[in-house]
């Protein structure tokens, strides 16, 4: 399910692009408008169907979507833009200045074997240096965790204490 807010702000005409087939948009996969809303509890043989909260009541302005369709979608809108993005590099570490500034990331080395040492494919991991170093990794990844403890961004906030868990069956 595909919550449209933040899409629109980030592309305003882009229903109307993706009408006219205007270029970048003609393959943008944000086409089925959610009709209707149902939410189950689903049990090891069966389901009961639960009242929809008010707040998350579609109200026809959701879509069903395949979110790695519309992630490669956007990777080409962001590389069209000119931001470079490594896909199959796992980052290690953060890279910091002399400031305390982030820089960049590094990668892992590839190529290591069970035992914890090079085969023979071993490549060594590599510094990726940029001006801005955006973390995609959710916000519970490794490196985002790294920055919130290094620039102490946790401190005297509340912990979360709520979360909700989604699953989509398709039949």
């Amino acid at each position: 399910m595909f919550e449209p807010r933040a899409f629109d702000e980030l592309f305003p005409d882009w229903k109307k692009k993706q009408e006219a087939q205007d270029a970048g948009f003609e393959d943008l996969p944000v086409r089925q408008v959610a009709t209707a809303d149902r939410f189950y509890m689903l049990t090891q043989g069966s389901s009961i169907r639960l009242p929809t909260p008010p707040q998350m009541k579609n109200r026809k302005k959701n879509y069903v979507i395949s979110l790695s369709e519309l992630t490669k979608w956007l990777a080409k809108q962001a590389e069209s833009a000119g931001v470079e993005i490594y896909p199959g590099f796992a980052g290690k570490h953060i890279l910091y200045d002399w400031n305390n500034a982030v820089v960049g990331v590094g990668t892992g080395d590839m190529g290591i074997g069970k035992d914890g040492k090079p085969k023979s494919s071993f490549t060594p991991g590599v510094d990726l240096m940029a001006k801005v170093t955006l973390l995609g990794e959710g916000c519970r990844g490794s490196l985002s965790q790294s920055v919130m403890q290094h620039y102490g961004l946790r401190e005297d906030v509340c912990p979360q204490t709520y979360a909700l868990g989604i699953k989509e069956v398709w039949e």
